[in-house]
């Protein structure tokens, strides 16, 4: 039997006294997998072997000759036995290889998943992969449902074969191994491919995930999606946010199968600079995520999607955005870090919209339509150039967190509510309400012309230096 580590040991005593279904040998120096240990535990349904140091998915040697032994001295010349092996390790569920040294290089070094044919979940991200083994999706259990290869360094996929190639096979080099499909498992739906250096995806993908529904590939090196995402018909949650993205498909039919399904799409920190009308053929689409990217316009009929609930277009060039009438469920919208010059006037239709943020641009006044916002409970439009506050906000008295400023206050500000210029004195005891909890600071060209009506706050003059303004800072009570 194998040399069993201190930690290793220690840990699965516990595991064996408590009858827990999850075991961790996470951090336990570990070299290769310890089946002796793994022999022991009862009823094991999710092992974590994270950050570790095994270089393959391999059982110790001396852990192997047991485990195909008979009662003779010829055990040690019979070749492993497979059922017992897939007995010790078939009914674990998942499997946490992460932050190891894992080669990939060859099927080697991974060929020992076979035997895990109960598992679910598989966690590879973490080992600094830069290649996979052709047969990679082979090896995979027939029943898993979520791989995560993130934080590896993968410049490409295997390419499953073409739907006319299903049968296709691999075999092993000594021609011993039964020859293993090629093909990813169809119960996939959860795939993590983030944070590598991947330029492209293989084509055959989609066709061979028929229920992926989550796909998590940012931070690589795409630029554009792949024409083979016309494929997928279940994805609920695509991430392609931190990809070199220039452009997106124009053409509708791209999209079609995904109208009913798509949920969430980020597409951050890419390099957009227009959007297609054809994203409105997304009706199921609820959060679309296009901050940090070089966006300078968007057009009322491009976002015609009345289920969009979250819009993010924050951090872009926008000097002018059109929005459509019917995103009359839109909660949250952030176009704050533009140069925008005024909102749309159809802003006023958005009667579910939670969340306002257009601080930052170039505005100088809001529309009236903002009055209409009645749900409204948060509104940034700071660090704009609005000359006064529009009358219509003297109707705004739910809003716990406004922030309008005539001018840039200093850094030190505290956030709260921030209302700037003499100008609007006149609306500030309407705007001004008893739910409001954080500090106030108020700008003022002098005290005189701060109003008397607060008498349930207290202020004081601050101290920082001003040519022209006084700063009052007041406190609630």
């Amino acid at each position: 039997m194998s040399k069993r580590r201190p930690e290793a040991v220690a840990l699965l005593e516990a595991n064996t006294r408590e009858r827990d279904p999850t075991l961790s040998l996470a951090k336990c120096q570990l070299t290769a997998v310890p089946l002796d240990v793994l022999r022991l535990a009862h009823d094991l349904h999710a092992l974590d072997l994270s950050a570790n140091k095994l270089r393959r998915l391999a059982f110790a040697e001396e852990d192997l000759l047991m485990a195909s032994s008979a009662d003779g001295p010829e055990a040690k010349d019979q070749k492993i036995d497979e059922e017992r092996m897939k007995r010790v390790v078939g009914a674990i569920r998942e499997l946490n290889l992460s932050l190891n040294k894992l080669q990939g290089k060859d099927s080697e070094s991974i060929s020992h998943l076979r035997y895990w044919t109960g598992l679910l979940r598989l966690d590879l991200s973490g080992n600094g992969l830069q290649h996979l083994p052709a047969d990679f999706w082979g090896v995979l259990p027939a029943g898993l449902a979520e791989l995560k290869l993130s934080y590896n360094c993968l410049s490409e996929l295997p390419a499953p074969p073409h739907r006319d190639d299903d049968n296709s096979t691999t075999a092993a080099a000594d021609g011993d191994r039964a020859p293993t499909l090629l093909l990813p498992p169809s119960s996939l739906s959860t795939l993590h491919i983030d944070c590598n250096g991947l330029k492209s995806l293989p084509a055959t993908l989609p066709l061979h995930c028929p229920n992926l529904t989550q796909l998590f590939c940012s931070d690589n090196a795409l630029k554009a999606i792949p024409a083979s995402f016309v494929a997928f018909r279940s994805l609920t949650h695509l991430d392609l946010s931190g990809n070199r993205i220039s452009v997106l498909p124009a053409e509708p039919h791209f999209y079609a199968n995904l109208a009913s399904s798509l949920v969430h799409m980020n597409l951050k920190d890419n390099a957009l600079t227009s959007l297609p009308p054809a994203l409105s053929v997304l009706t199921s689409l609820e959060v679309l995520d296009l901050r940090k990217n070089r966006i300078d316009d968007v057009l009322t009929e491009t976002l015609e999607i009345p289920s969009l609930c979250v819009l993010d277009l924050s951090c872009n060039k926008l000097k002018q955005i059109g929005l459509s009438e019917r995103l009359t469920r839109l909660e949250t919208l952030r176009l704050e870090h533009n140069q925008l010059l005024s909102l749309p006037s159809s802003i006023g239709s958005f009667t579910s919209l939670l969340r306002l943020y257009a601080h930052d641009n170039k505005m100088e006044r809001l529309p009236d339509e903002i009055v209409n916002l009645t749900q409204l409970q948060e509104l940034d439009v700071g660090r704009n150039k609005l000359v006064d506050v529009p009358q219509a906000l003297d109707d705004m008295k739910r809003l716990p967190t406004l922030q309008y400023y005539r001018k840039s206050l200093p850094d030190e500000v505290i956030p709260g509510l921030y209302i700037g210029g003499t100008e609007s004195a006149a609306h500030l005891p309407a705007l001004l309400h008893r739910k409001i909890k954080v500090i106030v600071q108020l700008v003022v060209e002098s005290e005189q012309h701060f109003p008397d009506q607060f008498d349930y706050l207290t202020y004081r003059i601050s101290d920082h230096p001003t040519s022209h303004l006084e700063f009052l800072r007041l406190w609630s009570r």
